[in-house]
């Protein structure tokens, strides 16, 4: 998708993609949301954290 010129702002999105015969889904995945097309870019290297936050927030 081409850029729109718009602010990329943090926020979460789901994650899908398939995994054998299986779908794999995770929620609450930390992004970059642009203001303007709502494109989100995923950033990978803060996945685990971001799960280890809900975790604590929402299941303790």
């Amino acid at each position: 998708m081409p850029d729109v010129g718009g602010y990329k702002e943090p926020g979460h999105t789901t994650f899908s993609t398939n995994l054998g015969d299986g779908l794999v889904v995770v929620r609450h995945v930390l992004a970059l949301i642009c203001d303007q097309c709502g494109e989100t870019t995923k950033q990978p290297s803060n996945w685990k954290a971001s799960h280890e936050r809900y975790v604590r927030k929402n299941i303790n």
